[in-house]
């Protein structure tokens, strides 16, 4: 699915399990924007470890993304609830879940206002975008996927 165009609302690729609501005795998802770029930190680290350095801009691209995608979870979704990062046939694979059943849009913000940009950000540097809402109406997840 082309991420500027159509439905916004899929299934994961094959081998790739939804995230759900929390799971007690589990961690708890980072419920900051810097928490989430640590963690997306250190797995791109791991990833790259074993392969060689990044080429281009594919971390600070990696890192942007997540901030704009948990910053909007927490400040329109009404908080963060799950978050996972992993890397999936060659890209980094990011899942962010919040109690909004709303999905994103883009913001036709006022020149004067700041903000509104982070959802047409993630959608020009992700190679897939998209929501899945949450079988039981309380919520969505947002999948993105960066090519690494």
């Amino acid at each position: 699915m082309d991420s500027h165009h159509g439905d916004l609302t899929r299934t994961p690729p094959e081998g790739v399990a939804p995230l759900g609501p929390p799971v007690p005795g589990k961690s708890p998802p980072p419920m900051t924007a810097g928490e989430a770029r640590d963690t997306v930190r250190h797995l791109l680290d791991g990833h790259y470890a074993a392969r060689g350095g990044p080429s281009g801009t594919e971390v600070a691209d990696a890192l942007l993304v997540t901030s704009e995608l948990v910053t909007n979870a927490n400040r329109h979704g009404g908080g963060l609830t799950a978050f996972s990062a992993h890397v999936v046939h060659g890209e980094l694979m990011l899942q962010i879940t919040d109690r909004s059943p709303l999905s994103p849009h883009v913001l036709e913000a006022e020149r004067s206002t700041p903000g509104g940009f982070g959802w047409a950000l993630a959608s020009r540097l992700c190679r897939t975008l998209y929501v899945r809402p949450l079988p039981d109406g309380s919520g969505k997840t947002i999948v993105a996927c960066l090519p690494l």
